[in-house]
């Protein structure tokens, strides 16, 4: 495939993620007001949405991947760049998986002392801090499977990366209006993030391993 029609197919992906997530979101805010109250459904956008914080402390470690395997692919002996890639691919999982468990393990206790004290009355079916919990899971997941996102771009992959996240995207949002439409509440809510990072994962290797 031509670089310009990458180019094109990667704008395209971006562009149709970015409106299918919002027209989802615009749904997705009266339909979590109605399913869940305005009470339960304020605290899913506060602790749901936690991943977008959370990002931050990939501490550029994504692009820095990705750019160390463009650089390796790019080199020009195959049997070296193979070499040099599959170390980075290593190197990778190691330290997304430090990322991944620092999240867990920091994010879980600190996370929980604020929302017992915010959702103080607040009946949220499961304890508040079982449902932190699967979310921190889902996080540190979500953050772990970064690497196939980074190993794609990395490879020149870009339109491939855009579309698969855009339909993993899209299936989240489409899996908690549905959720939170048939009362599954914070907790199926939160199970659907946890499903989100397997989705993540599953999908970037099967990609991965056609390419």
């Amino acid at each position: 495939m031509s670089f310009e029609k990458k180019f094109a197919g990667a704008t395209v992906a971006s562009f149709g993620s970015k409106v299918v997530t919002l027209v989802l979101n615009l749904v997705m805010i009266p339909v979590l007001t109605k399913s869940l109250g305005s009470d339960q459904a304020g605290v899913w956008l506060l602790v749901g949405q936690s991943a977008a914080f959370l990002g931050l402390l990939d501490f550029g470690l994504t692009p820095t991947i990705s750019r160390r395997i463009a650089f390796a692919a790019g080199s020009g002996l195959a049997q070296d760049s193979c070499r040099q890639v599959a170390d980075l691919i290593a190197l990778g999982k190691r330290l997304f998986l430090m990322v991944g468990l620092a999240i867990l393990i920091i994010g879980f206790p600190l996370g929980g002392l604020g929302l017992r004290s915010l959702t103080a009355g607040i009946s949220s079916g499961p304890s508040i801090l079982l449902i932190w919990l699967v979310i921190c899971i889902g996080n540190a997941l979500n953050t772990f499977n970064s690497i196939w996102g980074a190993v794609m771009v990395g490879l020149g992959h870009v339109a491939a990366f855009s579309w698969y996240s855009a339909v993993v995207q899209g299936v989240s949002l489409l899996a908690y209006l549905t959720v939170a439409a048939l009362g599954g509440g914070l907790m199926g809510l939160a199970c659907c993030q946890v499903g989100s990072a397997i989705l993540l994962g599953v999908g970037g290797r099967l990609i991965l391993s056609r390419r």
